[in-house]
């Protein structure tokens, strides 16, 4: 630790309280303080609470403005909108389960069969839609229209003969294209 600026008071010599009171009366480096009493508070300690008295202060000026019933009346709309957030994001998921599963069973038309579903019957428990099965059901057999049966039928390919049958036309048809590509 660096005593230097004590050697300037002191000297080469001890001094009386008075003499040390007189030599510090000027002195802008070194102040006298009772620390017993409190007298001293290191700088930056002052600062960093200095500044959080500022920004307690400033909040307590702003919760001082908040009035409870507005905050109650808030918390309520918030809860109303988060609500039918909730309630829009459910009809969402079913009304995609409800197209997912029409699409599935083959309807002609998605949302015309969906029309003559009746919705309030149809409820959704997880990946699960209870009251669809039913009613799709009963389309099928009210509606026939509504989900046309598919139809299983493989191509019949006529007229085709494969090359080198001994087919005279067929192998006119092969020169003829040789020809054209020059070989």
């Amino acid at each position: 630790m660096d005593l230097e600026f004590l050697r300037n008071i002191f000297g080469d010599k001890a001094l009386t309280f008075a003499e040390l009171e007189t030599a510090l009366k000027d002195n802008k480096d070194v102040k006298l303080a009772n620390l017993a009493a409190g007298g001293y508070v290191d700088r930056g300690k002052f600062d960093a609470l200095d500044a959080k008295n500022k920004t307690l202060s400033e909040q307590l000026a702003k919760l001082g403005d908040i009035k409870p019933d507005e905050l109650q009346a808030e918390i309520a709309r918030l809860k109303s909108e988060n609500e039918q957030a909730e309630q829009r994001y459910r009809q969402t998921l079913l009304d995609h389960a409800v197209e997912s599963r029409l699409m599935n069973e083959g309807a002609v038309d998605v949302k015309a069969v969906r029309a003559l579903l009746d919705m309030n019957k149809v409820r959704q428990d997880g990946e699960a839609l209870f009251g669809l099965d039913e009613q799709i059901t009963a389309l099928k057999k009210d509606k026939p229209w509504a989900f046309p049966e598919k139809e299983s039928k493989t191509p019949e390919i006529n007229g085709v003969v494969p090359a080198g049958s001994g087919n005279q036309d067929n192998q006119q048809d092969v020169a003829l294209i040789n020809g054209l590509l020059g070989l």
